[in-house]
This record gives structure tokens, sequence and C-alpha cells, in this order.
């Protein structure tokens, strides 16, 4: 997408926001035009209002890690240089890999 599109899109979803909260648009009407569910809407708002109209509350945040950060819960490097082992060796499915190791 260009800088223009995004931007375009930013700006459209800035005045459907403002007309939710200014009761000027239904929030049925609203969830059709962006593409989201009622309570979408309903969650844009509560976040709009929390923290002003800007592109990080009208949008949201990527799920998930940070760039650059590890899983808290990632196996450990040797499990994972076995498991590659085992694999290479065998080469075998997930199924018989796994009743390989237990």
């Amino acid at each position: 997408m260009t800088d223009f599109t995004i931007g375009s899109l930013v700006d459209t979803r800035k005045r459907i926001i403002k007309q939710v909260i200014q009761k000027q648009l239904s929030i049925k009407l609203a969830s059709g035009l962006l593409g989201v569910t009622r309570q979408g809407v309903w969650k844009i708002v509560k976040r709009v209002k929390q923290g002003g109209m800007t592109e990080a509350t009208l949008f949201g945040h990527k799920r998930g890690p940070r760039l650059g950060s590890s899983v808290w819960n990632r196996t450990s490097k040797t499990i994972e240089d076995e498991v590659e082992k085992l694999w290479c060796t065998y080469d075998v499915g997930v199924d018989t890999l796994t009743w390989i190791v237990a």
C-alpha cells in the first residue's frame, strides 16, 4: 500500500469513530463500514477515549512477542538441537519422531 492509501484509511477510520462517539453513526453501521464486529468497534471507541485519536489507538497493536525478544516458554536450545539431529538422522514426520523421542 502507498502512503496515500494508508493515510486515507486512517482518516476514514478517524471519521467513523468520531461519528460513533458523537452518536451520529450506529455501532452496527460502523462495524459494517470498518469490517469488524460490533464488539471490535466498542473496543476501538474505548481505546480512543482513553488514549486519544492516534493511529495506535485506532488500529491496536500486533499480538505476540515483541520483535527481538524471545518467547517465555521456548524449548531450550539443547532439546531443539537434539530433535533436529534425530529428524535429520531418521528423516521421518512429526508423529514418528514423537514416538522415537518418547
